[in-house]
Protein backbone atom coordinates (compact mmCIF):
# COMPACT_ATOMS: atom_id res chain seq x y z
CA UNK A 1 0.00 0.00 0.00
CA UNK A 2 1.64 3.71 -1.23
CA UNK A 3 1.52 6.53 1.36
CA UNK A 4 -1.04 8.43 0.55
CA UNK A 5 -3.35 5.39 1.41
CA UNK A 6 -3.71 3.84 -2.42
CA UNK A 7 -3.59 0.51 -2.90
CA UNK A 8 -0.42 -0.69 -5.09
CA UNK A 9 -1.25 -3.96 -7.13
CA UNK A 10 1.79 -6.07 -7.67
CA UNK A 11 3.32 -6.03 -11.08
CA UNK A 12 2.08 -9.66 -11.96
CA UNK A 13 -1.43 -9.10 -11.19
CA UNK A 14 -1.23 -5.77 -13.32
CA UNK A 15 0.58 -7.69 -15.97
CA UNK A 16 -2.41 -9.99 -15.64
CA UNK A 17 -4.77 -7.30 -15.79
CA UNK A 18 -4.16 -5.49 -18.61
CA UNK A 19 -3.61 -8.83 -20.80
CA UNK A 20 -7.48 -9.60 -19.48
CA UNK A 21 -8.96 -5.52 -20.24
CA UNK A 22 -7.30 -6.71 -24.08
CA UNK A 23 -9.35 -9.90 -24.57
CA UNK A 24 -12.52 -8.14 -23.17
CA UNK A 25 -12.06 -5.58 -26.10
CA UNK A 26 -11.51 -7.84 -28.25
CA UNK A 27 -14.33 -10.17 -27.21
CA UNK A 28 -17.08 -6.70 -27.74
CA UNK A 29 -15.29 -6.34 -30.96
CA UNK A 30 -15.96 -9.54 -32.06
CA UNK A 31 -19.57 -9.57 -31.11
CA UNK A 32 -19.97 -6.08 -32.29
CA UNK A 33 -18.46 -7.93 -35.72
CA UNK A 34 -21.50 -11.14 -35.75
CA UNK A 35 -24.09 -8.39 -35.64
CA UNK A 36 -22.89 -6.11 -38.33
CA UNK A 37 -21.52 -8.28 -41.27
CA UNK A 38 -23.15 -11.96 -41.79
CA UNK A 39 -20.29 -12.95 -44.19
CA UNK A 40 -17.06 -13.02 -41.16
CA UNK A 41 -19.69 -14.24 -38.50
CA UNK A 42 -18.29 -17.54 -37.95
CA UNK A 43 -15.04 -16.26 -37.73
CA UNK A 44 -15.48 -13.71 -35.27
CA UNK A 45 -17.45 -16.39 -33.23
CA UNK A 46 -14.41 -18.29 -33.24
CA UNK A 47 -12.16 -15.61 -32.11
CA UNK A 48 -14.79 -14.65 -29.76
CA UNK A 49 -14.38 -17.91 -27.84
CA UNK A 50 -10.88 -18.20 -28.13
CA UNK A 51 -10.78 -15.02 -26.41
CA UNK A 52 -13.21 -16.18 -23.89
CA UNK A 53 -11.05 -18.81 -23.11
CA UNK A 54 -7.96 -16.90 -22.31
CA UNK A 55 -9.91 -14.64 -20.32
CA UNK A 56 -11.20 -17.05 -18.24
CA UNK A 57 -7.72 -18.26 -17.95
CA UNK A 58 -6.40 -14.64 -16.99
CA UNK A 59 -9.44 -14.32 -14.13
CA UNK A 60 -7.69 -17.78 -12.28
CA UNK A 61 -4.19 -16.53 -13.01
CA UNK A 62 -5.96 -13.14 -11.11
CA UNK A 63 -7.21 -15.14 -8.26
CA UNK A 64 -3.82 -17.62 -7.78
CA UNK A 65 -2.12 -13.60 -7.16
CA UNK A 66 -4.46 -12.97 -4.19
CA UNK A 67 -3.07 -15.85 -2.34
CA UNK A 68 -0.75 -14.69 0.04
CA UNK A 69 -1.20 -11.30 0.09
CA UNK A 70 -1.74 -8.86 3.16
CA UNK A 71 -5.72 -8.32 4.12
CA UNK A 72 -6.51 -5.37 2.73
CA UNK A 73 -4.24 -6.07 -0.79
CA UNK A 74 -5.99 -9.37 -1.06
CA UNK A 75 -9.23 -7.48 -0.23
CA UNK A 76 -8.75 -4.72 -3.17
CA UNK A 77 -7.82 -7.39 -5.36
CA UNK A 78 -10.36 -9.54 -4.66
CA UNK A 79 -13.10 -6.87 -5.75
CA UNK A 80 -11.08 -6.01 -9.04
CA UNK A 81 -11.43 -9.47 -9.86
CA UNK A 82 -15.28 -9.81 -8.29
CA UNK A 83 -15.57 -6.65 -10.94
CA UNK A 84 -14.09 -8.21 -14.25
CA UNK A 85 -16.06 -11.34 -13.15
CA UNK A 86 -19.39 -9.59 -14.05
CA UNK A 87 -18.17 -8.14 -16.83
CA UNK A 88 -17.24 -11.50 -18.19
CA UNK A 89 -20.44 -12.85 -17.62
CA UNK A 90 -22.50 -10.10 -19.26
CA UNK A 91 -19.79 -10.43 -22.67
CA UNK A 92 -20.70 -14.09 -22.49
CA UNK A 93 -24.41 -13.05 -22.25
CA UNK A 94 -23.95 -10.25 -25.02
CA UNK A 95 -22.14 -13.06 -27.30
CA UNK A 96 -24.55 -15.59 -26.87
CA UNK A 97 -27.51 -12.87 -28.12
CA UNK A 98 -24.80 -12.10 -30.90
CA UNK A 99 -24.91 -15.57 -32.19
CA UNK A 100 -28.40 -16.35 -31.73
CA UNK A 101 -29.51 -12.86 -33.64
CA UNK A 102 -26.77 -13.66 -36.48
CA UNK A 103 -28.58 -16.86 -36.74
CA UNK A 104 -31.87 -15.68 -37.02
CA UNK A 105 -30.39 -13.15 -39.74
CA UNK A 106 -29.12 -15.74 -42.16
CA UNK A 107 -32.83 -18.20 -40.89
CA UNK A 108 -34.41 -15.46 -42.06
CA UNK A 109 -32.57 -15.06 -45.15
CA UNK A 110 -32.75 -18.55 -46.10
CA UNK A 111 -36.44 -18.29 -45.59
CA UNK A 112 -36.76 -15.18 -48.10
CA UNK A 113 -35.25 -17.89 -51.10
CA UNK A 114 -37.42 -20.65 -50.14
CA UNK A 115 -40.37 -17.85 -50.85
CA UNK A 116 -38.68 -16.95 -53.98
CA UNK A 117 -38.39 -20.41 -55.62
CA UNK A 118 -42.09 -20.96 -53.91
CA UNK A 119 -43.56 -17.69 -56.09
CA UNK A 120 -41.70 -19.32 -59.22
CA UNK A 121 -43.10 -22.36 -58.76
CA UNK A 122 -46.39 -20.93 -58.62
CA UNK A 123 -46.12 -19.20 -61.63
CA UNK A 124 -44.90 -21.80 -63.67
CA UNK A 125 -47.83 -23.93 -62.33
CA UNK A 126 -50.16 -21.24 -63.66
CA UNK A 127 -48.56 -21.04 -66.65
CA UNK A 128 -49.28 -25.01 -66.99
CA UNK A 129 -52.97 -24.37 -66.13
CA UNK A 130 -53.30 -21.43 -69.13
CA UNK A 131 -51.72 -23.84 -71.56
CA UNK A 132 -53.94 -26.88 -71.00
CA UNK A 133 -56.91 -23.91 -70.97
CA UNK A 134 -55.45 -23.68 -74.24
CA UNK A 135 -54.86 -26.87 -75.54
CA UNK A 136 -58.25 -28.20 -74.26
CA UNK A 137 -59.93 -25.23 -76.85
CA UNK A 138 -57.58 -26.29 -79.66
CA UNK A 139 -58.96 -29.57 -79.22
CA UNK A 140 -62.64 -28.58 -79.37
CA UNK A 141 -61.85 -26.91 -82.29
CA UNK A 142 -60.48 -29.62 -84.06
CA UNK A 143 -63.19 -31.84 -83.24
CA UNK A 144 -66.23 -29.66 -84.13
CA UNK A 145 -63.77 -28.81 -87.82
CA UNK A 146 -63.91 -32.28 -88.75
CA UNK A 147 -68.00 -32.91 -87.51
CA UNK A 148 -68.68 -30.07 -89.69
CA UNK A 149 -66.31 -31.63 -92.47
CA UNK A 150 -68.23 -34.97 -91.82
CA UNK A 151 -71.58 -33.17 -92.46
CA UNK A 152 -70.70 -31.20 -95.53
CA UNK A 153 -69.35 -34.95 -97.14
CA UNK A 154 -72.57 -36.55 -96.48
CA UNK A 155 -75.28 -34.07 -97.68
CA UNK A 156 -73.29 -32.61 -100.64
CA UNK A 157 -75.10 -33.61 -104.18
CA UNK A 158 -73.13 -35.74 -106.87
CA UNK A 159 -70.41 -33.79 -108.59
CA UNK A 160 -68.63 -34.18 -112.17
CA UNK A 161 -64.94 -35.54 -112.05
CA UNK A 162 -63.66 -32.19 -113.01
CA UNK A 163 -65.46 -30.48 -110.23
CA UNK A 164 -64.43 -33.13 -108.11
CA UNK A 165 -61.00 -32.38 -108.20
CA UNK A 166 -61.51 -28.69 -108.11
CA UNK A 167 -63.06 -28.94 -104.86
CA UNK A 168 -60.88 -32.26 -103.39
CA UNK A 169 -57.60 -29.87 -104.05
CA UNK A 170 -58.92 -27.52 -101.06
CA UNK A 171 -59.97 -30.12 -98.84
CA UNK A 172 -57.14 -32.22 -99.08
CA UNK A 173 -55.03 -28.95 -98.25
CA UNK A 174 -57.67 -28.15 -95.60
CA UNK A 175 -56.90 -31.31 -93.99
CA UNK A 176 -53.46 -31.60 -94.34
CA UNK A 177 -53.45 -28.42 -92.12
CA UNK A 178 -55.27 -29.90 -89.56
CA UNK A 179 -53.18 -32.45 -89.38
CA UNK A 180 -50.19 -30.39 -88.95
CA UNK A 181 -51.97 -28.98 -86.34
CA UNK A 182 -53.30 -31.57 -84.63
CA UNK A 183 -49.43 -32.90 -84.35
CA UNK A 184 -48.66 -29.46 -82.75
CA UNK A 185 -51.26 -29.71 -80.20
CA UNK A 186 -49.77 -33.01 -79.75
CA UNK A 187 -46.21 -31.59 -79.28
CA UNK A 188 -47.27 -29.59 -76.88
CA UNK A 189 -49.62 -32.00 -75.04
CA UNK A 190 -46.44 -33.41 -73.99
CA UNK A 191 -44.47 -30.12 -73.45
CA UNK A 192 -47.30 -29.67 -70.63
CA UNK A 193 -46.68 -33.76 -69.13
CA UNK A 194 -43.25 -32.39 -69.00
CA UNK A 195 -43.41 -29.33 -67.48
CA UNK A 196 -46.13 -30.13 -65.03
CA UNK A 197 -43.60 -33.02 -64.16
CA UNK A 198 -41.05 -30.49 -63.43
CA UNK A 199 -43.34 -28.72 -61.31
CA UNK A 200 -44.55 -31.86 -59.46
CA UNK A 201 -40.51 -32.14 -58.66
CA UNK A 202 -39.77 -29.03 -58.03
CA UNK A 203 -42.54 -28.60 -55.68
CA UNK A 204 -41.27 -31.79 -53.75
CA UNK A 205 -37.65 -30.25 -53.51
CA UNK A 206 -38.67 -27.55 -51.87
CA UNK A 207 -40.99 -29.53 -49.00
CA UNK A 208 -37.37 -31.31 -48.64
CA UNK A 209 -35.82 -28.23 -47.96
CA UNK A 210 -37.91 -27.20 -45.95
CA UNK A 211 -38.03 -29.96 -43.72
CA UNK A 212 -34.16 -29.33 -43.92
CA UNK A 213 -34.18 -26.05 -42.60
CA UNK A 214 -36.96 -26.62 -39.91
CA UNK A 215 -34.30 -29.68 -38.46
CA UNK A 216 -31.32 -27.54 -38.75
CA UNK A 217 -33.44 -25.30 -36.51
CA UNK A 218 -34.04 -27.11 -33.55
CA UNK A 219 -30.60 -28.81 -34.00
CA UNK A 220 -29.14 -25.27 -33.34
CA UNK A 221 -31.32 -24.72 -30.66
CA UNK A 222 -29.97 -27.59 -29.29
CA UNK A 223 -26.49 -27.08 -29.43
CA UNK A 224 -27.31 -23.64 -28.22
CA UNK A 225 -28.70 -24.59 -24.93
CA UNK A 226 -26.20 -27.44 -24.36
CA UNK A 227 -23.25 -24.74 -25.14
CA UNK A 228 -25.06 -22.35 -22.14
CA UNK A 229 -25.23 -25.02 -19.82
CA UNK A 230 -21.73 -25.98 -20.66
CA UNK A 231 -20.93 -22.45 -19.91
CA UNK A 232 -22.48 -22.13 -16.44
CA UNK A 233 -20.92 -25.41 -15.30
CA UNK A 234 -17.38 -24.29 -16.43
CA UNK A 235 -18.29 -20.62 -14.68
CA UNK A 236 -19.79 -22.36 -11.46
CA UNK A 237 -16.58 -24.78 -11.15
CA UNK A 238 -13.90 -22.30 -12.19
CA UNK A 239 -14.63 -19.05 -10.54
CA UNK A 240 -17.97 -19.21 -8.62
CA UNK A 241 -17.31 -22.16 -6.17
CA UNK A 242 -12.86 -21.48 -6.23
CA UNK A 243 -14.68 -17.67 -4.63
CA UNK A 244 -16.57 -19.26 -2.56
CA UNK A 245 -13.90 -21.28 -0.95
CA UNK A 246 -11.36 -18.33 -0.93
CA UNK A 247 -14.08 -16.51 1.14
CA UNK A 248 -15.08 -19.17 3.49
Amino acid sequence: MASDGTVVFPPEFRSIEEDFVERKMAINNSINEILSNDATSANAVRMAQADVVEAQRCMKMMSIEVRGKQPALRKAMQSKINLYRDELQGLLRDLERAQLMAREMKATSRSIDSDSQYNRITNNTNRFLKSSKTLESSRKLVAETEEIGTLDSCSCAPISPAAHSHVLTPGISVLDSLSQQRESLLSAHEKVRETKSLTGDARRILQRMTRRVLTNTIVLYTVIAILSISICYVLYHDFIKPAAALAS
